[in-house]
């Protein structure tokens, strides 16, 4: 870990810093800054030096060697950021799925929990207007 000093001087404080994987499944860091990974997975190291935090991404594919190809129909910008991690991870992108899924897959990812019957119905468009919108 090398720090530049407001003097303009460059001194080596990786002794002195403290390093912390954010998931010690994947990966440990020691003393030193050596990262050791243990499994398969993504996580990030934090670095931290007088008041300063430098992170780092760092992972193991979950497949060995090659993969088949991996694609998908990109639709804008967060379809290539995705598959490229995809590609980066050897994780082949899982298929299409209906409504009714994609909605109970978003609810769990955001709240935490399954959504319940009533809020992981399909509605139609009529369903979403305001009542005392005109039509």
């Amino acid at each position: 870990m090398t720090a530049h000093l407001s003097d303009g001087t460059v001194e080596d404080v990786t002794p002195l810093a403290v390093y912390s994987a954010n998931d010690e499944g994947v990966a440990d860091v020691d003393r030193e800054g050596v990262v050791t990974i243990k499994n398969r997975g993504l996580t990030a190291i934090m670095v931290r030096y007088s008041g300063q935090v430098a992170a780092a991404r760092v992972g193991a594919p979950y497949q060995d060697g090659k993969t088949a190809a991996i694609s998908f129909p990109v639709q804008n910008f967060i379809d290539e950021r995705v598959l490229v991690e995809l590609k980066r991870l050897r994780i082949p992108p899982s298929p299409l799925c209906d409504d009714v899924s994609f909605l109970r897959r978003v609810h769990l990812d955001v709240v935490g929990r399954l959504p319940t019957r009533m809020r992981s119905r399909p509605c139609s468009p009529d369903a979403l207007r305001p009542a005392n919108a005109s039509r």
